[in-house]
This record gives C-alpha cells, structure tokens and sequence, in this order.
C-alpha cells in the first residue's frame, strides 16, 4: 500500500500494533523503528489526550452551569428584608407596562409636545 501501513485502513495500525511477517503489507513502515511510525503514534497519542481534556473541561463546564442553575437565590437580605429584585416581578412589570402605555395613549390625544409627552410617561 502507499502509504506504508501508516493510515487507518492498515489493520495493524488501526489497532495500534506492528505489522509482522504474519501481515500481507509491502513496503511497510509500521515497525517499532520507522521514524514515521513513531512521529504519527506521537500525534495521534497527543490528539486522544487532548480530546480527553476537551471531554473533562465540557463535563466540568456543565455541571458548574448546572449547579448554577439550581442554585436558589437568597429572598430574605441579612437585615431580615426582602432584597429589592424580589419585589419586581411578572406582574409588577405587566402592570408598569400598561401604565406606561396608557400614558403614551394619553399625551397622543391630547397631542402634547414630545418633551412633554416624555416626562409625564417617565
């Protein structure tokens, strides 16, 4: 083969062993001595180990994310009150919403100045 036994589709390599007399390879360099071998087990060595890394940091990655997001938030502050972003919830930003609205409808009709329509809807 062309390539000397230093791909995938030798089986010998594949497995990473040394072809031997029993292999029906011609040319090979697949030997414990072949610079070539040796330079690409190296490579492929320093590529399994890097996926391995890869694979660590993402697991580690995921279980601080989802840590995270299991994490409760603190309602109560130290002094015994509820922390200010409590109070801001889904209802309360509906209603300030529709005040605001409701405020922009009104300074239309009645066709105020924009800096006025402005301030009295901030």
């Amino acid at each position: 083969k062309r390539s000397g036994c230093l791909k995938n589709y030798c089986e010998c390599y594949e497995a990473k062993i040394m072809c031997s007399s029993i292999c029906k390879c011609i040319g090979c360099k697949n030997f414990e001595e072949s610079p070539e071998r040796k330079t690409l087990m190296h490579l492929a060595d320093a590529a399994e180990v890097r996926v391995q890394q890869q694979t660590a940091a993402k697991t580690k990655l995921s279980s601080q994310i989802s840590d995270l997001l299991m994490r409760t938030t603190p309602i109560i502050s130290s002094g015994g009150g509820r922390l200010p972003y409590t109070f801001v919830t889904k209802e309360v930003l509906e209603a300030t919403c529709e005040c605001l609205l409701e405020q922009a409808k009104r300074a239309e009709q009645t066709r105020q100045p924009q800096a006025e329509a402005e301030r009295a809807i901030l």
